[in-house]
């Protein structure tokens, strides 16, 4: 695979014109926020996922000033729509404290980052779904190629499979679900080069394509 080309992009957050995205290459996950670019390399990588990060600051402090407004306007000390004000004000901050924030965390060998999601973009499941394949299958027959009942009579026969205009491939399984009569397999990264593959972004998403020729020992059926 080439390590130049982002096998997956997806953006952090919605709306996606925020410039902030995450995209997996063979050999790294690349986090752009802005200007600001970081790279982690694929192989140190442990695990990635979405998680809720509690704000302890705001959920203590309305913790606090609640019970203690609340109890002040039962008492009588004080005014009591200040303290009415105040407790509402606490009340608040115990409900976005507890709510908390969406964070993606990627932890590797030396440490464990996180990066606060604005409005957490709905594909960013799917691109950490397809990245944990990735990894767990050491980036080896992560594909899918979908196959007519006329070209898997051509490989039958010993013949080769010759794509000058691209075939379109697929990371995950659930993207292969195209009919009756079609066959998924397995794809298996050929040691030459008698066939590439090519990235191209559509929208949001990107692509793969597979250009040359294909055998029949190319594919694995499973």
């Amino acid at each position: 695979m080439d390590g130049s080309a982002p096998i997956a992009q997806c953006s952090l957050d919605l709306p996606e014109k925020t410039h902030r995205k995450i995209q997996l290459y063979s050999d790294k996950i690349v986090v752009i926020r802005g200007r600001k670019t970081e790279l982690i390399p694929l192989e140190s990588v442990k695990s990635i996922s979405l998680s809720k990060k509690v704000l302890l600051f705001p959920a203590i402090l309305g913790g606090i000033l609640m019970p203690l407004a609340l109890l002040g306007a039962f008492n009588g000390i004080g005014s009591p729509w200040i303290l009415i004000i105040l407790a509402f004000i606490g009340l608040i901050g115990i409900y976005f404290g507890t709510a908390g924030e969406m964070v993606l965390d990627i932890e590797s060998n030396s440490v464990k980052q996180q990066w606060i999601l604005l409005d957490p973009h709905p594909y960013l499941k799917d691109f950490i779904q397809l990245t944990e394949q990735f990894i767990a299958k050491g980036g080896a027959n992560i594909y899918r190629i979908c196959l007519s009942p006329t070209e898997i009579e051509s490989l039958s026969k010993n013949e080769e499979l010759v794509y000058t205009e691209g075939k379109v491939i697929h990371l995950t399984d659930h993207q292969t679900n195209e009919g009756s009569e079609i066959s998924c397999f397995s794809l298996i990264l050929p040691q030459d080069t008698h066939f590439k593959i090519k990235y191209e972004l559509e929208g949001i998403i990107i692509r793969a394509y597979l250009y040359g020729t294909l055998k029949a020992s190319d594919l694995e059926n499973k």
